[in-house]
């Protein structure tokens, strides 16, 4: 599996800087059958003002830690966005993007109304940029209604759902929201978003629910094929299945997970 979105470079942001803890979740990272990870600390004026030098120095220290630990784990450099009008400037300016890829992770407030999040990746998809919105399914806008991510996807915006949201780990009303993104076909990226402060890694266990109650087809598409795309810079399909839900199942559909 590759995991592109993690917290996982200590003293970046709000992830865990003890680093025996950080080598606990990064042990349980390989033994659960992930090759890759990304690093994507946040990158919020004013409160976590990461440098591409601030990251890369801190990745090699990490890469450093892992090899004298003889973890096998491959780490590469990302950076979490948070959506502004000028985010687009900043990612030209410090090369925010998914190491070697045109690719970028972003987000914004959970109450961000639609038209400021399109507003404002509108400039970053002008600038040659492929946009990759984490945890849609914690936002308000797309929550109240899954038509605005279908939205997004329209106009060329990846969408990457929590490994933790299926599993309920943010609420009941986060994960009811994975999930029908999930059933619909409006997810192209499971992630962590680890920050290295839970007991357990759960990228595999989410990947065992997705084989459970979807397919297998799917969680190799979520987990493994389109991340592996995305870290060769290759094109990811916006629509890759066609799910047509029957009316009868609109209330409580997915109240058995």
């Amino acid at each position: 599996m590759i995991d592109i979105h993690s917290h996982i470079l200590p003293n970046l942001d709000d992830g865990e800087n003890d680093v025996n803890k950080l080598l606990e979740i990064i042990k349980q990272m390989s033994q659960n059958g992930v090759k890759t990870v990304f690093a994507t600390p946040h990158y919020l004026e004013g409160m976590y003002n990461n440098s591409s030098i601030d990251i890369k120095n801190a990745l090699m220290n990490l890469k450093k830690l892992i090899s004298e630990n003889s973890i096998s784990l491959e780490v590469k450099q990302g950076c979490e966005v948070y959506l502004t009008p000028t985010s687009h400037e900043d990612i030209i300016r410090e090369n925010y993007c998914y190491e070697g890829t045109n690719y970028c992770l972003v987000e914004c407030n959970v109450n961000s109304l639609e038209s400021d999040v399109y507003r404002s990746i509108y400039h970053i998809l002008r600038k040659g940029f492929r946009p990759i919105l984490a945890h849609p399914e914690r936002y308000r806008f797309i929550m109240n209604s899954t038509r605005a991510a279908r939205e997004l996807i329209e106009k060329d915006i990846l969408l990457q759902v929590n490994s933790g949201s299926i599993l309920g780990i943010y609420g009941k009303s986060v994960k009811n929201t994975a999930w029908k993104l999930l059933n619909s076909g409006k997810v192209h990226f499971i992630a962590s978003d680890t920050h290295a402060k839970e007991i357990e890694y759960n990228l595999k266990i989410a990947y065992d629910k997705v084989v459970e109650h979807i397919d297998e087809t799917t969680a190799e598409l979520l987990f493994k094929i389109f991340p592996q795309k995305m870290m060769n810079n290759e094109s990811i399909p916006k629509r890759y299945v066609d799910v047509k839900t029957p009316r009868k199942h609109k209330r409580g559909f997915f109240g058995w997970f």
